[in-house]
C-alpha cells in the first residue's frame, strides 16, 4: 500500500503536530483496548507509527523509518516538558500555600464572615 496514494504531506504534518485528534479522526482506536488506551494517553505517536507501520513500511521503509525516528524523538520531548511544566506548578503553589501561612501566623489573616 503506498502511502503518497492515501495521504498527502498534511496527513504527516498532522500525525506529528496533533496525533491524538488524528487517531479519533481517522478511528483508529478502538473501544475496548486498554492498552491503546494507555497508549494513545502517553505515547501517542508511538502508538501511531506502530499502527500505521505495518500497512506503509513495505512501499515506503525510508519515511516510516524517519517517522519512528521524530515520533520517539517528539514524544520523550513531550514527556520531559509536562513533567517540567508540573514541576514548576507545583512550585508556585507551594510557594503560595507557604506565603499564605505565613500570614496566617503573623494575624495577617481575616475570615470574611
Amino acid at each position: 500500500m503506498e502511502l503518497w496514494n492515501d495521504h498527502g504531506i498534511i496527513f504527516l504534518i498532522g500525525l506529528l503536530c496533533w496525533p491524538r485528534l488524528m487517531l479519533i479522526y481517522y478511528g483508529l482506536i478502538p473501544i475496548q483496548s486498554i492498552s491503546a488506551i494507555l497508549e494513545f494517553s502517553f505515547i501517542p505517536r508511538i502508538f501511531l507509527v506502530s499502527i500505521l507501520s505495518p500497512f506503509y513500511y513495505s512501499a515506503n521503509p525510508t519515511l516510516i523509518s524517519v517517522y519512528w525516528i521524530l515520533a520517539i524523538i517528539l514524544d520523550i520531548v513531550g514527556i520531559i516538558f509536562k513533567f517540567k511544566m508540573q514541576t514548576i506548578w507545583w512550585t508556585q503553589c507551594k510557594t503560595m500555600r507557604d506565603q499564605m501561612f505565613a500570614g496566617m501566623q503573623m494575624g495577617g489573616y481575616h475570615r470574611p464572615f
